[in-house]
């Protein structure tokens, strides 16, 4: 079967072909890659011609043809734009200096297509040496001098930043402020180039190489900004002023009264100085106490009762347009009022020794006054600052002054005075006075056997009172301590070992010891003892003398005597006197004994009426024999030794009769006692 093909159908064929035709040869050019060629090389010495070739693969149809636009840059900043329509293009750096160092690259820009070519570093080493010249070779002191260093052909580095403040330099807090750092890199792009953005010692921004900065103008933002450009060691800044008004001051906290008690009212207000009035108006403010962090009220007024619950760290903050201030924070403490003191002593308290009393309260804000008073007068006053109590020296002269201390503390004048109890249950010492040592029975008449006591007493002295005893070897015989001002000790049945100085001591304290003065007691002998002596003595005596007599008839009786007597009448009448002779071998003195009628050496003793009596009934013819001593002392080394007999004579006296009548033997042995009799008293 055969098909034809209508006229009109071959028609619509040769049309689509045509079209298809006409797309594939107005087709868009592909840019498939774009290559960055740095030739000779990366790395190259000084003066060397360098150059950039920038080559983009394209895809397009054949037969048409399109513009390629090329870009270079350097530091990621633009060196110029090229237009042409070969697929490459080269930038040319004649004479390489260092300052042509940097990170390179390249964009083509076909119709609305566009790619870039990687980044290629160029490094150019080698510098020129420097020359450094004057404008003056020869100088005096005080002349300028111009120096100028340069290398001839080097490049130098503008990298100095340009800084600028919008809207402007003086603002309003709350306006916003856009600041803007800008280097001008016509001739250069360099990656290793940073600005740093700072506000005095703060840095606000640490690269703004392709962005702005941006704030909202706060009071304390007022100063020189600065933007500082750096690249290596090279830096470069540039700064600018902005001055900016407060909206309105800083909230300023004050509460009123400055010093509260508790229980009593006090108030907080919260307020600004200043604002400003073209942006705002005073109503536009808002306020919020605090307390402790926490809102209290949303005003700027607070009233309340002073008390623990309302103590705490009070602020505000004060709000506008979107600024925000804050006062000082002020630390409120209701103050306490001081509490009834309590008053005590430390230690014993001595009487006429100065002693601490101590007040001491347990609640109250400081300051405190402590004041010390004696029955309501005031003796001194002290006010203290960081503690809660005073000491204070006092001083009593007897145990119940100390009754009468009390003291005071306030530290809200007169309508906080809080009074002490007074000063009780105090032990107080009054020393010993001075011991008086008393002996029982008196030291004068104390004999063996007998109980001595010795009483230690004193005058004065506060109980319990410790006495001791101390013989004569300063040893302690009794150790008491009594409740009351005196003690005794008794020495039982006290021989003569016990004679001695005795003292006491006493003592309410180690430290308050007091001695009496020392009493001397002296044992004698009992009575009996005396008499028992007394006897002894006399008997003694007695058989002394008896002994020396009978000692003295002994030796008598053994020693030869030879005596002779003769009586030789001296006449034979009525007045016969006769001589007695008498002689013997001892050392005495002669003796002569007359019997006559006449006075001689011899006195005449008046006979007596019993004598006479007896006389009369003697006979006539009775010799009367008187006894007369005619003393002579004997003095052995005076008298001279004597051979022989001495011859004792005794004139005897006869009232009448003869010679013969006389009896001899009498007369005899009245010599032999007499002759050794001791000499008459005159």
């Amino acid at each position: 079967m055969q098909v034809k093909i209508q006229p009109s159908l071959r028609i619509g064929t040769i049309l689509l072909l045509f079209l298809f035709t006409s797309e594939e040869a107005c087709a868009e050019p592909i840019i498939k890659s774009v290559k960055l060629i740095i030739q000779p090389r990366n790395e190259v010495q000084r003066s060397a011609n360098v150059s950039l070739r920038c080559q983009a693969e394209v895809s397009h149809s054949p037969g048409s043809h399109h513009n390629y636009k090329y870009l270079f840059y350097k530091d990621y900043l633009p060196l110029n734009t090229d237009q042409t329509n070969a697929t490459d293009n080269i930038f040319s750096i004649p004479d390489a200096r260092v300052g042509h160092s940097g990170k390179y690259s390249c964009d083509v820009v076909i119709e609305n297509q566009k790619k870039a070519s990687s980044v290629k570093d160029l490094t150019v080493k080698g510098l020129l040496t420097p020359v450094l010249t004057v404008d003056k070779l020869r100088l005096t002191e005080g002349d300028d001098v111009t120096a100028i260093c340069a290398a001839e052909g080097e490049t130098e580095l503008t990298i100095k930043p340009e800084i600028k403040a919008m809207p402007s330099t003086n603002v309003i807090e709350g306006d916003i402020i856009n600041f803007s750092c800008r280097v001008d890199l016509t001739h250069q792009r360099n990656s290793e180039l940073k600005i740093i953005f700072t506000h005095g010692r703060t840095t606000l921004d640490l690269n703004m190489t392709q962005k702005d900065y941006q704030m909202m103008a706060k009071a304390n933002d007022s100063g020189e900004y600065e933007c500082i450009s750096k690249l290596g060691v090279v830096h470069k800044s540039s700064t600018v002023n902005i001055t900016v008004k407060e909206l309105f001051s800083m909230p300023d906290l004050s509460i009123h009264p400055a010093e509260v008690f508790e229980g009593e009212h006090f108030t907080i207000s919260c307020q600004i100085s200043s604002f400003a009035s073209e942006r705002i108006q005073r109503e536009d403010i808002t306020y919020v106490i605090f307390r402790d962090k926490t809102p209290v009220i949303n005003y700027n007024r607070y009233s309340g009762t002073a008390g623990k619950v309302t103590n705490g760290k009070y602020m505000c903050m004060a709000k506008a347009k979107g600024i925000s201030k804050e006062s000082w924070t002020v630390l409120f403490g209701a103050k306490v009022l001081v509490s009834k003191p309590e008053i005590t002593v430390d230690g014993p308290v001595i009487t006429d020794e100065p002693f601490w009393i101590r007040c001491h309260s347990v609640n109250g804000t400081l300051p405190i006054t402590f004041s010390l008073k004696k029955n309501n007068i005031t003796l001194n006053r002290t006010k203290v600052f960081y503690s809660h109590e005073a000491n204070f020296l006092a001083l009593i002269s007897s145990p119940s002054d100390i009754s009468s201390y009390f003291c005071e503390a306030e530290n809200n004048g007169q309508v906080s005075i809080k009074m002490s109890e007074r000063l009780l249950n105090v032990t107080v010492i009054v020393p010993v006075g001075k011991p008086l040592l008393t002996v029982l029975p008196v030291p004068e008449n104390i004999e063996e056997g007998n109980d001595v006591t010795l009483i230690c007493g004193i005058s004065k002295g506060s109980p319990p009172i410790r006495f001791r005893f101390y013989d004569s070897n300063h040893t302690p015989i009794h150790t008491t301590e009594v409740q009351s001002n005196s003690s005794s000790f008794v020495l039982s049945r006290v021989n003569r070992e016990k004679s001695g100085n005795y003292h006491c001591e006493a003592f309410n304290r180690e430290d308050m010891l007091s001695k009496s003065d020392i009493v001397t007691v002296k044992v004698s002998l009992a009575k009996w003892k005396k008499v028992l002596i007394a006897v002894f003595c006399m008997l003694l005596v007695v058989l002394l003398v008896l002994f020396v007599v009978m000692g003295y008839k002994a030796k008598r009786g053994k020693r030869k005597m030879a005596a002779k007597l003769s009586v030789k009448p001296s006449s034979p009448k009525s007045d016969d006197s006769l001589t007695l002779s008498l002689t013997h071998d001892t050392l005495y003195s002669t003796h002569t004994v007359e019997v006559n009628n006449k006075e001689s050496v011899w006195s005449e003793r008046p006979p007596d009426v019993a004598d006479q009596d007896s006389l009369q009934s003697q006979n006539e013819g009775d010799v009367e024999y008187t006894e007369v001593v005619h003393p002579q002392p004997v003095d052995p080394t005076q008298i001279p030794l004597r051979k022989g007999t001495d011859t004792v004579y005794s004139e005897l006296q006869t009232s009448q009769g003869d010679p013969e009548h006389i009896n001899h033997q009498t007369l005899l042995e009245y010599a032999e006692l007499n002759h050794d009799l001791p000499d008459p008293v005159d």
